[in-house]
């Protein structure tokens, strides 16, 4: 009995700093006639059903309090996965922010190289062509002047 009383009193406690600020809470009145227009209750009968009613509530109480308790820990543990996936995220957002600077540099560079590719392979082909044409140029000389 007496750890019944120690544990009453941790849950007094416990509900005494889970109800700060809960004075506008409403209370259930318990205690009503039995529906026959009677709604005095002797003192005795009150006495009565407090006995009787008051292992269960103080159960449930503690019941309740320790429900309170571990969703308090759950709601702290679910912010602090929070808070930890926030700075993920914000890190994560810094690194393509960085990868998208390098992606914009890289395709300038490669922009530049296309068009610096592109006017070298003109070149080329104009240098080909040159060439086929001073060779089909040399050929013909060389069959003109044979008849000369």
């Amino acid at each position: 009995n007496d750890d019944v009383q120690a544990g009453v009193g941790l849950d007094s406690d416990n509900r005494t700093a889970l109800m700060e600020g809960a004075e506008g809470l409403r209370r259930r009145n318990m205690l009503r006639g039995s529906g026959q227009g009677n709604t005095e209750v002797s003192k005795e009968e009150r006495e009565k059903l407090v006995a009787q009613y008051q292992p269960l509530q103080e159960e449930l109480t503690s019941e309740l309090v320790s429900m309170v308790g571990q969703l308090k820990q759950n709601f702290q543990a679910m912010n602090d996965h929070l808070s930890k996936d926030s700075a993920i995220l914000d890190e994560t957002d810094r690194m393509i922010d960085k990868n998208l600077a390098g992606v914009v540099h890289q395709r300038k560079d490669l922009g530049a190289y296309t068009d610096q590719s592109s006017r070298r392979m003109w070149r080329v082909y104009i240098g080909a062509l040159f060439a086929v044409v001073v060779w089909i140029s040399m050929l013909m000389f060389i069959r003109a002047s044979r008849f000369l």
